[in-house]
């Protein structure tokens, strides 16, 4: 039963507390339908499951009309109730550790692999200021937006099907940061929390904040500079490699199939009895080249060694 939390999607860590609208942690509700909350994907009746051998989950009130109603609907929920928590602990706290940026450039000659390895920025702890949750940007709904100084800075909660706007991807700002941030390891780590005695809530709010392997860079200001520096690094690579290439003279050899040569010392005497012409050529080769003649052609047995040694 360990992992059903992560097979199903219906299983859900967090639900809509009615009263308060606010996103609850299973933990930190009453058992059963006292936990007054609804799916937060389908607004479903919930009730909060907390017995002492399956994991600690809500599921969708069972009656046939809701059954019918979350059956597609419900698909992701478990992804909509954490990335609902995310914004919510986000908007509450201020500190996110960020990994380093590094970045590769290539390019190649005569089939040799030339890179240049470059980083952008080193691994770095922000704080956030004017923090805004659900916010449009370029056309897209954007998870949060802050500020860390004069930058702006922007996160996405990104899980299984959903697609970064190649638009962002391709943003033109040098005074804006991006960073996406993975859901999908939450699974797991919820599967753990009733045995290490912590709620969903505390694992994900510490994800968030110190998870330096769920974090990727979509865009940084200093990207391209960085990009140019290297791009010029690798072209220097690149004539240096030109100046001192040696081609592989042995592959060269191996790959290049010289013909196979008669070797004198495989060849025996042939003589013509047609037109009498004589010549040296491997065994079994017995069609004179002059007259083209092979039923009256013969070996010339005894006289073979002494004509090698002219």
């Amino acid at each position: 039963m360990k992992d059903k939390i992560s097979s199903n999607h219906t299983l859900i860590p967090f639900g809509l507390h009615k009263d308060s609208d606010t996103i609850v942690d299973i933990h930190d509700v009453p058992k059963g339908k006292a936990c007054d909350c609804i799916c937060p994907s389908c607004h479903t009746s919930l009730i909060a499951k907390q017995g002492d051998i399956n994991e600690w989950h809500f599921a969708h009130l069972s009656n046939k009309d809701a059954v019918n109603n979350v059956k597609d609907i419900c698909e992701y929920s478990f992804y909509t109730s954490v990335r609902l928590m995310a914004l919510q602990l986000i908007s509450q706290n201020l500190k996110i550790d960020l990994p380093s940026y590094d970045a590769v450039v290539t390019d190649s000659y005569n089939e040799i692999y030339i890179k240049e390895e470059f980083k952008v920025t080193e691994r770095n702890t922000i704080s956030l200021n004017n923090i805004e949750v659900n916010k449009n940007y370029l056309g897209h709904n954007i998870d949060i937006i802050g500020k860390v100084q004069d930058y702006s800075f922007i996160m996405l909660l990104n899980y299984p099907n959903k697609i970064i706007p190649l638009s962002l991807i391709d943003l033109d700002d040098n005074k804006c940061g991006m960073i996406s941030i993975s859901l999908e390891p939450t699974k797991q780590l919820f599967s753990d929390a009733n045995k290490i005695g912590k709620s969903y809530k505390d694992i994900l709010n510490n994800y968030l904040q110190t998870d330096l392997n769920s974090k990727t860079w979509i865009y940084h200001p200093k990207y391209k500079q960085a990009e140019f520096l290297a791009r010029q690094r690798l072209k220097e690579k690149k004539k240096d490699c030109i100046k001192n290439y040696k081609p592989d003279i042995n592959s060269i050899i191996y790959n290049y199939k010289l013909p196979e040569t008669e070797s004198s010392n495989n060849q025996v005497r042939y003589k013509c009895t047609e037109c009498n012409h004589q010549w040296n050529a491997m065994k079994n080769k017995t069609i004179c080249p002059i007259c083209g003649n092979h039923l009256y052609t013969f070996e010339i047995k005894s006289k073979i060694n002494r004509y090698c040694k002219k």
